[in-house]
């Protein structure tokens, strides 16, 4: 007996008897017109899709089986039993029974029993959800009644197209001096080879390679898949020239009238590939320096000191002027000396605020101020001076009367910004003689000779009111949840956000940044772009008042990309009260491909909840869609001291506040509904102080499991300054049911 196994159409089935024995199987195609051929039994037809791309779907339809005899057409009867199914991206559908020359019928299942003039029809499916080629097997058996049992196959091949490979290619550092070394850094996405120009040669699909280029060299990466292609470029700057640049700046020199001798220094570096030689001179005659005339060698400085002369009561402003070979022009260095007469009595400035926000647009000059309040029985004279050059602080000498609080003003000049977008900090210090020294160089007072206040400006990015869309199928979003600008019970507390796009990857240009309130009404989140974002960092300073607009507030911001997973987001959350500093607390960055689904769970370990402590709690919705948590408040021994369950809306926000009962020290929180995913964290709260920190389920946070080592990388115990003490305390939870033990090194 032979199977038969071709592509026939219904004239071209009829065979010559003398080709077949009485009764045989048949399989074919019955549309494609390609005449049919004889094959030995137990062998394979091979059904071959066309190229198809990935989410889409190729059918090939209308194959069938019979049995015949005689050189009849499907003339005979017979059973078709299925043996092996086929997996994705393959399927087979609708399978049916017909009768012989029609592609309908009915619906069937296998095993089934055909009837002279009957056929079974299949139609082949390949739907490739991944790039590549692929292969199968459709296989059954088929018995003509009263005949042996033969075993036939279906083969079904198909191929996607070429995948474009991507790349994403970068140099570190990008300029380099003469003999110095750069890093090439790449990665790939569906490449089956990389090759580098300039020497560099084939590599693998991932990596990086260090080079020393003689010259200013453009490295040309080719990642290749097939036909396909894909190339990034990369330049590594050799510089050949001096650079001379101020790395250092010289503080004002405050010293007593009538007397000399007050210091202060300035370095001048070479940044560039070439030595030069550098001749010092000056305006002003109230000084001196010391060298005034040296070489510097490629990356190399010199140390250059101002020796004030003695003055009396008064400001002097003067400048160094610097000339070098093979260098363009000359360099300035503002000098600034005041001398002054010493205090009758004791003198001390306190900042009433320790922190001053300003925002708005490029090109304005706003002007902010900033008081101290002066608790001695003498009046204070001092001067205050900026640290940035976009900062311009009230000038001349300043007193503040004994017991008094006096105010000074400031004007931040942006176009002396080296960025027209996001934030940049800056400190205004009110310098001042406290003592009976004769003179003191302000880098060298200590104090309380010096009392400073941080200045933040920022250019915010247009704000639009907008929800976040729905995530679609693979999407990563990025959630903050817990930034704010509120007063709580210890203070009043900021957020301070920076996106970093690590060195390597590719421009970024389609971040945007969602901002939504607990418990805001419909309608009301605001939505940002920012701009694209290179191998750098963007901040936004006192994220939800300075860029949203939103005072006394608390949410969440969800930032998305395609390339969310290249981020790292990193938020602070300050509580800037206390004139004595600024303080607080990191707030994570959560991943939604990393929630807890429903069913899940996830443990916070170290909660605080006593005389002394309280611990809020933050559960954030990730999937757009709501979600039910339970919370389970576990004591020191495991056992439960309490329960509640939350409902969080879709990308909502839910923070609850000092709610575990007294002597909770972890905390289990359930995913409870059948739908949504959440993550959490939370943040004790010292009572006196008002210090908080940050608590994550670390599995969940960094993708590990629970069986494996981890390291903390700072832990020890430290005096701090300002009657400051620092420590590592250390909670751990066993989430299991049964005892285990562990080693702590």
């Amino acid at each position: 007996m032979r199977h038969l196994a071709g592509a026939v159409i219904l004239a071209s089935a009829l065979l010559p008897a003398s080709q077949l024995d009485a009764q045989q199987a048949v399989s074919g195609v019955f549309h494609q017109r390609v005449a049919a051929k004889a094959v030995t039994p137990n062998s394979t037809f091979t059904v071959t899709f066309p190229v198809t791309a990935v989410g889409s779907t190729s059918i090939q339809d209308c194959y069938y089986n019979c049995f015949i005899t005689g050189g009849g057409n499907c003339n005979y009867s017979g059973t078709i039993t299925l043996v092996k199914q086929v997996a994705a991206p393959f399927r087979v559908a609708n399978l049916r029974k017909a009768t012989y020359g029609d592609c309908g019928g009915t619906a069937t299942t296998l095993p089934v029993t055909l009837q002279a003039g009957e056929w079974l029809l299949q139609d082949f499916v390949f739907s490739p959800t991944s790039a590549g080629t692929f292969q199968d097997t459709y296989t059954y058996n088929v018995t003509p009644t009263g005949s042996a049992t033969d075993t036939s196959i279906w083969q079904l091949v198909g191929s996607t197209p070429a995948v474009t490979p991507t790349v994403r290619f970068g140099a570190v550092p990008p300029t380099i001096r003469p003999g110095q070394s750069a890093t090439l850094s790449w990665t790939t996405s569906g490449a089956t080879s990389v090759v580098i120009d300039n020497g560099v040669g084939a590599q693998p699909a991932s990596g990086s390679v260090t080079v020393t280029p003689a010259v200013t060299t453009t490295y040309t990466l080719t990642a290749m898949n097939g036909s396909a292609s894909t190339t990034a470029q990369a330049t590594v700057t050799v510089l050949s020239t001096p650079i001379l640049v101020i790395s250092a700046v010289p503080q004002p020199i405050l010293q007593l009238q009538n007397t000399g001798g007050g210091t202060t220094t300035y370095t001048v570096s070479n940044t560039g590939g070439a030595p030069t030689s550098v001749t010092v001179s000056q305006s002003g005659n109230f000084f001196s320096q010391s060298p005034t005339q040296f070489t510097i060698a490629p990356g190399a400085s010199q140390v250059v000191t101002v020796t004030a002369n003695a003055l009396a009561s008064g400001v002097f402003d003067g400048a160094a002027i610097l000339s070098a070979t093979g260098i363009q022009g000359q360099l300035q260095v503002p000098l600034k000396v005041f001398s002054a007469a010493p205090p009758a009595g004791a003198v001390s400035a306190r900042p009433n605020a320790n922190r001053v926000d300003l925002s708005g647009q490029i090109g304005a000059s706003p002007t902010g101020s900033i008081s101290f309040t002066n608790s001695g029985n003498a009046t204070l004279t001092g001067f205050l001076r900026a640290d940035v050059p976009w900062l311009i602080p009230q000038s001349g000498l300043l007193t503040i009367p004994a017991g008094t609080t006096s105010t000074f003003t400031f004007t931040v000049d942006r176009n002396k910004r080296t960025d027209d977008f996001g934030s940049a900090a800056g400190s205004l210090s009110l310098v001042f003689l406290s003592g009976s020294s004769p003179k003191n160089a302000l880098d060298a007072t200590p104090p309380p000779s010096i009392s400073t206040v941080t200045v933040v400006d920022t250019v915010p990015p247009t704000v639009t009111t907008a929800a976040p869309p729905p995530l679609a199928a693979g999407e990563i979003a990025l959630f903050v949840p817990g930034a704010g600008h509120v007063t709580g019970s210890v203070g009043t507390f900021i957020s301070d956000v920076s996106v970093l796009n690590p060195p390597g990857n590719a421009l970024i240009n389609d971040i945007r940044v969602y901002y939504s309130a607990i418990g805001g009404a419909a309608g009301s989140q605001k939505s940002t772009s920012l701009p694209s974002v290179g191998n750098t960092s963007v901040a936004l300073a006192d994220v939800v008042k300075n860029v949203f607009g939103n005072d006394g507030q608390v949410g969440s911001l969800q930032i998305r990309s395609a390339s969310a997973d290249k981020l790292q987001i990193s938020t602070n959350i300050f509580n800037v009260s206390n004139p004595a500093g600024t303080y607080g607390t990191a707030i994570p960055t959560f991943r939604s491909d990393r929630a807890v689904a429903p069913g899940a769970r996830l443990v916070l370990t170290g909660i605080r909840q006593d005389s002394g402590a309280h611990t809020n709690f933050f559960i954030q919705e990730t999937a757009g869609v709501g979600v039910t948590v339970q919370t389970e408040f576990l004591s020191a021994s495991g056992g439960t001291l309490g329960t509640r369950s939350d409902t969080v809306g879709p990308f909502g926000l839910s923070q609850i506040n000092n709610a575990a009962p007294s002597g909770t020290v972890a905390a289990i929180l359930t995913n409870s509904g059948s739908t949504g995913g959440f993550l959490a964290y939370a943040t004790p709260v010292d009572n006196l102080s008002g210090d908080n920190w940050s608590i994550v389920d670390w599995s969940r946070q960094y993708g590990y499991v629970g069986s494996d080592a981890m390291v903390l990388p700072v832990a020890g115990v430290l005096q701090g300054a300002n009657n400051t003490f620092f420590r590592t305390d250390l909670a751990i939870t066993n989430t299991g049911s049964t005892s285990v033990s562990g080693t702590l090194r």
